[in-house]
């Protein structure tokens, strides 16, 4: 991790630039890739701006910007967020006990609203070459479909599954949370 920030005072205004770069970042020791990210802050508006991005291979599997408002309790968060062909090895360490050997790849375009806590993610999700094992079943299942993320739902209609037999089926659903 490298980085910056230049603080500054311009016409009674204050100034406040970051700069940071991650070299082979890795998340879940999952190569992650080479990220960017610059923060820039604008009193008159009271956010900070904020343009990121990771690199693996020099192709952008994650990038986003936006806004963060941090003197607002609610509705602080503002964030366009882009996936592409992302890794979803990454979510292993999060559905461990139910799902392992995740991979595949996941593209899609979301938009971060809310607050940190209470966060609104809504956007649509397409899912490639996928596959995952139900640890509960020990059965794996290959898959392609997509998924639609609303406040406090995630979405999913029609998506082919094949097990190891090459026996395939359709599954519909909907997954409810709240933050």
């Amino acid at each position: 991790l490298n980085g910056n920030g230049v603080f500054g005072i311009s016409n009674d205004n204050l100034i406040f630039t970051a700069t940071a770069t991650l070299n082979a970042f890795e998340v879940n020791k999952e190569l992650l890739g080479d990220g960017s990210l610059v923060c820039v802050y604008n009193d008159e508006k009271e956010s900070v701006g904020i343009n990121g991005k990771f690199l693996k291979n020099d192709y952008v599997v994650l990038s986003c910007r936006g806004f963060f408002y941090p003197y607002k309790h609610k509705d602080n968060l503002d964030l366009e967020i882009n996936l592409d062909k992302l890794s979803l090895k990454y979510a292993e360490a999060y559905t461990e006990g139910i799902f392992s050997n995740l991979s595949g790849y996941v593209s899609g375009d979301l938009v971060l609203k809310g607050s940190s806590e209470e966060p609104v993610l809504e956007g649509k999700l397409d899912f490639q070459k996928s596959y995952f094992k139900i640890d509960y079943l020990n059965t794996a299942y290959s898959f392609n479909g997509s998924a639609v993320l609303t406040k406090n739902k995630i979405t999913f209609k029609d998506v082919l599954f094949t097990d190891v037999k090459g026996n395939k089926g359709k599954s519909s659903g909907v997954f409810t949370h709240y933050y």
